[in-house]
């Protein structure tokens, strides 16, 4: 029913990091040329795409790790607490009822024939609308009998829908927690009180925590018994969709999950007070953290996304290296994903 693609594991330049020891100087971080034209390279093959990834992983750890490199006369925090460790943050009418309006208000789409997500869907003689963990489909005409129809549990915590009038589908996209492996790129860990805390910037708390994206296809033809006909999972966080005639299109985001023992600090010791002490300890950090990512193969960097058809089966959604691209210019690392379904395409198909 879908066929999905992957957009770059796009790397970000390495910021330069010098060390302020009179005895030893740590060299820069030799910075990548400015690209002159943006554009997106796509990957060869699988081995390349594991490359850059780890690649670029490497550049990432290593600046963050020098730039905490002894600093000045005293370095160390005055109180004698710890330094900050942890992550870096970064149908139906009515029965014979009148016909239905000739006008009415839908979502302000920006370009004729491009259909817009919304929280709240609108035909004429139908309201679709998503509160809470719950789809709500109601009769909005005749306008006197405006009434609810039925409505619909959905699981996580839906985000916006798209409707088609046309083929009775709605496309529901809602965020589910799973657990998943690795350390996301927004987890820290603070200085103050020693536990994990979310960036919360750009909406990373709430629903956003929930790390998986799940698309839901409901056939509402029959307005008194919604069905759902198709499932999609995939990891990351919903952005936005769009709809042009049974075309689509889904464009989702998700953080870069570090192995789960990579380090960008060393546990705190007062010898580290001594600066050739912690100069060695991170170095030796970052050959530790460097083993760690390129311990790691393809399978665990890329997670697969899955489909669950109407009888409940479940299937791996499939992908080509060759669908992933990378930005030529430096980057954050992450994913940028988009996902296409075909509406007219026979549920239960072979994406």
């Amino acid at each position: 029913m879908q066929r999905w693609m992957r957009y770059g594991w796009v790397g970000l330049v390495a910021v330069a990091a010098v060390g302020c020891d009179d005895e030893k100087t740590y060299p820069q971080v030799e910075n990548e040329p400015v690209a002159q034209q943006a554009r997106l390279d796509a990957f060869e093959g699988c081995e390349a795409l594991e490359q850059h990834i780890e690649d670029t992983a490497t550049k990432r750890m290593r600046a963050s790790v020098d730039s905490m490199r002894p600093r000045g006369l005293q370095w160390w925090f005055n109180d004698g607490s710890a330094p900050p460790t942890g992550m870096p943050t970064e149908g139906d009418n009515g029965g014979g009822a009148p016909r239905g309006p000739d006008d009415y208000t839908g979502t302000n789409n920006q370009v004729a024939g491009v259909h817009e997500a919304d929280f709240v869907q609108n035909d004429g003689n139908h309201i679709f609308v998503l509160s809470g963990s719950k789809l709500y489909v109601n009769r909005s005409w005749p306008a006197d009998q405006l009434t609810r129809v039925a409505s619909l549990e959905l699981q996580g915590q839906p985000r916006e829908m798209l409707y088609d009038k046309d083929r009775k589908r709605l496309v529901i996209a809602s965020q589910v927690y799973e657990e998943r492996p690795g350390r996301p790129t927004v987890w820290g860990e603070s200085p103050m009180m020693g536990a994990p805390m979310p960036d919360c910037a750009g909406l990373r708390c709430g629903y956003m925590q929930g790390g998986t994206l799940k698309v839901t296809v409901v056939d509402v033809s029959d307005l008194a018994s919604p069905q759902v006909k198709q499932q999609v999972f995939l990891p990351g966080g919903y952005l936005t969709a769009r709809r042009v005639d049974s075309a689509v299109r889904l464009v989702m985001t998700d953080e870069f999950r570090w192995p789960s023992d990579v380090r960008f600090y060393p546990e705190y010791s007062r010898e580290l007070e001594n600066r050739d002490k912690m100069n060695a300890a991170l170095d030796a950090l970052i050959v530790k953290n460097e083993k760690l990512i390129r311990d790691q193969t393809l399978a665990d960097w890329v997670e697969p996304g899955r489909r669950v058809a109407a009888d409940g089966t479940t299937t791996a959604l499939p992908f080509s290296c060759s669908d992933f691209f990378h930005a030529n210019a430096p980057a954050g690392l992450g994913f940028v994903t988009v996902l296409s379904l075909d509406l007219d395409t026979v549920e239960g198909a072979a994406p």
